[in-house]
């Protein structure tokens, strides 16, 4: 496992391009248009049996498997959540091709809840992204996987008009659903499942940056502006010492507010400290 995340974070285009293509073949459904249809002349439901009792099973499968699948995720791993949504997904195809799911609307509705797991899964597959991938390219991977989402979508709906009206029947539209998404489970295999941070170490990060963002100009222990001779252990140009001996009333405020800032920084390098060592105690 620490050989893959490595790898992935040496070669972030190369986990793009894995996740874009996990979504891909997730969105590539030919079926999807055609489901009402499938439901109504294949599977002898009513109209009225599809939208009163079959598809309200998604809405609240979804909103319950959703927090539920996000804390699993943080807990689990994100690549397991995952995983577990495409089976959701291929169960909910099984499901509907097999012949005895033939007018049985407890069936159909397990199928939507099912189908509910694979929506619910979803946010881990980016959370794999931004676990791996540097801040500055969030934007960019979010971007190129709804993009692959898309176009498999569109292309996915065009196929299965075409296949209709070539003569094809409409269960071979999800045969390839089914086919699509086998293959997306195999391709979750490959995807990392990186670990949140320890909170320690995040308070570490963050207050490191804040003490480079507010490091004070001026050396409050002796007074003095901080030169290049005094870093390297030298002393100062007789002018600083003049300044820092008599400085002006802006400089006094200016000492005021760089103080209250060293103390800030302090204050949460400490805060840290003992958040490390609270993680270590756990572990």
């Amino acid at each position: 496992m620490v050989f893959f995340r490595k790898f992935f974070e040496q070669r972030p285009y190369v986990l793009l391009g894995l996740v874009a293509f996990f979504a891909g073949l997730i969105a590539f459904k030919p079926s999807e248009p055609f489901l009402v249809a499938f439901l109504t002349c294949l599977k002898g439901l009513t109209r009225d049996q599809v939208t009163d009792d079959v598809y309200p099973v998604w809405t609240y499968s979804y909103l319950g498997l959703l927090p539920l699948l996000s804390v699993l995720a943080e807990v689990a791993g994100y690549r397991q959540v995952v995983l577990l949504g495409v089976l959701g997904r291929v169960a909910t195809l099984l499901v509907l091709l097999l012949p005895f799911s033939y007018c049985s609307v407890a069936l159909m509705q397990l199928t939507q809840a099912t189908i509910a797991a694979g929506f619910a899964a979803h946010p881990a597959l980016t959370a794999i992204l931004f676990r791996t991938l540097p801040a500055h390219a969030y934007a960019r991977a979010t971007g190129f996987t709804a993009a692959a989402g898309v176009v498999a979508e569109v292309t996915s709906s065009l196929l299965g008009q075409l296949m209709l009206e070539g003569g094809a029947p409409l269960a071979s539209l999800f045969v390839v659903s089914l086919a699509s998404t086998c293959a997306a489970a195999l391709v979750a295999l490959a995807l990392p499942s990186p670990r949140a941070p320890a909170p320690g170490v995040a308070g570490l990060r963050t207050v490191r940056s804040y003490a480079r963002f507010a490091a004070p100009p001026f050396s409050l222990q002796e007074g003095m502006l901080p030169t290049p001779e005094r870093s390297a252990g030298g002393g100062t140009t007789p002018r600083l010492a003049a300044r820092a001996s008599s400085p002006s009333k802006k400089g006094k405020r200016r000492i005021e507010v760089d103080a209250k800032q060293e103390s800030a920084a302090a204050d949460l390098i400490t805060f840290d400290a003992e958040a490390e060592e609270a993680a270590a105690e756990a572990k």
